[in-house]
Parts: C-alpha cells; sequence; structure tokens
C-alpha cells in the first residue's frame, strides 16, 4: 500500500505547458468538428446546436453525447506539439503517411477560420504519431 501510495501521490506532475500550442483556440469557439477517415468511409460530423448542445449530423443524426464532445474540445483547445521532427517543404509528405492521412479532423470557428489536424503514420514508439496541422507545409 504504501508503495502504491508513493507512485500515484508522490510522484512528479506532468506539465501541460511543454511544447507549441498547435491550435490556440478557446472550446467555446468551435461551432462544428468532421473526423474525415480515408478510403471513402462517412465523416462524422457535429455541429453546435445551441449554445451547450451538439448534434451528430453524419453518419446518422442524433443529439450527441455531451460529455465525448466535451473531451474533445477539450483536447482540440489544450493540444499541444511535443517536438519537430521535419518541416513538411523540406521532405516527402509520404515518408511521413501524410499524403492520405489516416485520419484528419477539421474543425470551424464561429468567427468562420477553417482549422485541420491529420494524423500520418505512427512513429516507431506507439504513444506518438506524426501530425501536419492546417494542410500546409508547416512542421510535422
Amino acid at each position: 500500500l504504501l508503495g502504491g501510495y508513493i507512485y500515484w501521490f508522490e510522484r512528479e506532475p506532468i506539465s501541460d505547458t511543454k511544447g507549441e500550442v498547435v491550435f490556440g483556440v478557446k472550446e467555446d469557439s468551435i461551432d462544428r468538428i468532421e473526423i474525415v477517415r480515408p478510403e471513402g468511409a462517412k465523416s462524422t460530423v457535429l455541429e453546435r446546436a445551441e449554445e451547450k448542445g451538439w448534434r451528430l449530423l453524419s453518419p446518422v443524426a442524433a443529439e450527441a453525447d455531451e460529455s465525448e464532445v466535451d473531451l474533445l474540445l477539450q483536447n482540440l483547445a489544450t493540444m499541444r506539439f511535443d517536438r519537430v521532427v521535419a518541416r513538411a517543404s523540406e521532405g516527402n509528405l509520404s515518408d511521413f503517411g501524410l499524403e492520405s492521412p489516416k485520419i484528419e479532423v477539421r474543425f470551424r470557428t464561429k468567427d468562420g477560420a477553417s482549422r485541420s489536424l491529420a494524423f500520418g503514420s505512427d512513429t516507431p514508439t506507439p504513444s506518438n504519431a506524426y501530425a501536419r496541422r492546417d494542410g500546409s507545409a508547416i512542421d510535422l
């Protein structure tokens, strides 16, 4: 029991401030989210129905699970890049699995700005993946 207490309660806290902010948006500024899968699979589309409500538009029309949407919004708002491994303009995107990404998350803010994050092939360590922000030639 003592070992468990020390492991869980006395360990160093994980910092949420490490790395570069990916989008720098606020959770309540997002009004539409689309999750695109490759190879013709239907996209998952969510839209803010009202101030605190979300509606699933695709692949079926239904009320969205608020706790799941809140978690997705929190991740989009607080996500950070841990490190840059290459510049897209310097390398071939196929080397990173980004020419046709495994999955892409797109969202629109209330002011009409569209943002996206495409995830490519996994890195040798399973906790990381390559990503490209807003479809441009930027850091991977």
